[in-house]
């Protein structure tokens, strides 16, 4: 029995490595776009995973009586399979672009892209939770912002110091040296969190 078991992760270490050698696959949305109605979003994650919900027209208001009430954590699943990032012909940025190219096996980036009612409030919900068998944490966030048609922005959620928060930058219409698009960061945003909600 212990001989079948360690061939059998003899196998699956190099099945993995194959798994996450490759770079991740990028896949069209189907999700339809009109620049003069909407914005596009990109939203980041690892491993394919929804680090970051998003609640179109909902205000920090609507977001707190209703989906801010469920107590919930995302465990991010790092185990080895394909990647899909999921592509709605955004420009590429620094950080999508190392994204599409990431081939981390311990972390790998990943992201989604939206299109999103535009002139109207957007929430964004992002937490993580890790439970190992002497840790565990978990942080929740959110903040809204108002996306102004024909924009694209990309958001991503971020850890220090035991807090957390979700990063919103707009996507220029300028590229740097390598033809990467800037992004700058979108300033008129409102968190909706409680002080409860960021727990480590």
């Amino acid at each position: 029995m212990k001989l079948k078991l360690a061939l059998c992760l003899m196998m699956s270490i190099p099945l993995a490595g194959c798994f996450m050698a490759q770079k991740s696959t990028v896949i069209p949305s189907k999700q339809y776009f009109d620049k003069e109605s909407q914005a596009r979003i990109r939203l980041f994650g690892p491993y394919g995973n929804a680090t970051i919900k998003h609640y179109v027209g909902k205000t920090c208001e609507d977001w707190r009586s209703t989906m801010g009430k469920k107590i919930h954590h995302r465990v991010n699943n790092g185990l080895p399979r394909r990647i899909k990032n999921i592509s709605l012909d955004m420009p590429i940025t620094k950080r999508s672009d190392s994204a599409s190219n990431d081939k981390g096996i311990m972390f790998r980036d990943s992201f989604k892209e939206y299109a999103i009612d535009a002139g109207q409030p957007v929430t964004l919900d992002g937490s993580v939770s890790v439970q190992l068998d002497n840790y565990s944490s978990a942080c929740r966030v959110a903040v809204s912002f108002t996306p102004i048609a024909g924009k694209d922005y990309e958001a991503y959620y971020i850890e220090n110091n035991k807090s957390c928060t979700i990063a919103i930058r707009e996507i220029q219409n300028d590229v740097d040296e390598n033809n990467l698009a800037k992004t700058t960061e979108v300033k008129d945003v409102k968190g909706c969190s409680a002080l409860g909600d960021r727990k480590f």
